[in-house]
């Protein structure tokens, strides 16, 4: 909000340079990159063309759908994010005037119109969800998704309502400099609808090779969560089971029994409790009949 209120400050000769100003000063052409944005294949991103990598063929919708199943199935991460979101949107959405110096010595001036336009918006947002839920949502996509998406809906040159944007299906058409057009959504039913930019409040996390989104702690935690979620299905199994002991026998080379006469090993053998029978005893040697004859 502070960068709002800076917006509707009175320019003097010595006031500071800001987006708007230099918008003004520069024709559009000049204040373009030249250079290319890392993860963006030639070409640009769209809704069918979104590439994370030529050598891995992977692509962002498959890596979002594992983030989503990941944080899902780990209660760790879930509570986590919770914890995260819960905490910072406790307060609510406050606007405070940056002019303030805490002691209530200066007056706050009158509001600008797109503030009160904006505080409207929020203090309505939308049929089903308050600011807060609609907050919480949001910081929840960053953490796992590293991108959050906003919609909002216009009358005019007002906006009157703001909704949660699925963030797997959303796609922001770029070029390959980074320059975002509008937001593709293509839902997995096959619905798709296109946003302008001014429709669409669009947040990345940070990255170390920025980009058009960002990296989120989901994706960095991905590897010890799949580890967690191995090591959770093992369990499970041999709880399954009964939790039976393991048994280890060793065979030395040396037995020399009828009944490994197949050839032993010192090869150990681990088994379960269900799958150990009692050793069998060697057969006996049958004995002769009375009626035959014995040897002179």
């Amino acid at each position: 909000m502070a960068a709002v209120a800076s917006w509707f400050r009175p320019k003097g000769r010595h006031h500071g340079i800001n987006e708007t100003t230099v918008k003004a000063q520069l024709p559009a052409t000049r204040t373009q990159c030249a250079g290319f944005v890392y993860n963006v294949p030639p070409g640009g991103i769209d809704e069918n063309q979104v590439g994370m990598g030529a050598a891995t063929q992977t692509d962002r919708k498959t890596l979002m759908q594992e983030l989503y199943e990941a944080y899902i199935a780990c209660p760790w991460a879930w509570a986590a994010v919770q914890a995260i979101a819960r905490t910072i949107t406790a307060g609510g959405m406050v606007t405070d005037w940056t002019g303030d110096d805490q002691d209530a010595t200066r007056t706050s001036p009158r509001n600008p119109t797109t503030l009160r336009l904006s505080k409207t918006c929020s203090r309505f947002c939308n049929p089903q969800q308050n600011i807060r839920q609609l907050l919480r949502n949001f910081i929840a996509d960053l953490l796992v998704f590293a991108d959050a998406y906003i919609e909002v809906v216009w009358v005019g040159s007002r906006p009157v309502a703001l909704y949660n944007q699925d963030s797997p299906t959303t796609t922001p058409v770029s070029d390959e400099h980074g320059n975002i057009s509008k937001y593709v959504q293509v839902t997995d039913y096959g619905k798709r609808v296109e946003f302008e930019t001014r429709e669409i409040i669009h947040v990345s996390l940070d990255a170390a090779r920025p980009g058009v989104v960002g990296v989120a702690p989901m994706q960095a935690a991905l590897g010890p969560v799949t580890s967690w979620l191995f090591a959770a299905a093992t369990g499970k199994e041999t709880f399954k089971k009964g939790l039976p002991p393991e048994i280890h026998v060793d065979f030395p080379s040396s037995t020399r029994t009828p009944t490994y006469a197949s050839g032993a090993t010192s090869t150990p053998r681990r088994t379960s409790a269900r799958r150990t029978s009692a050793p069998r005893s060697p057969p006996r040697a049958a004995r002769p009949s009375r009626n035959s004859r014995r040897p002179r």
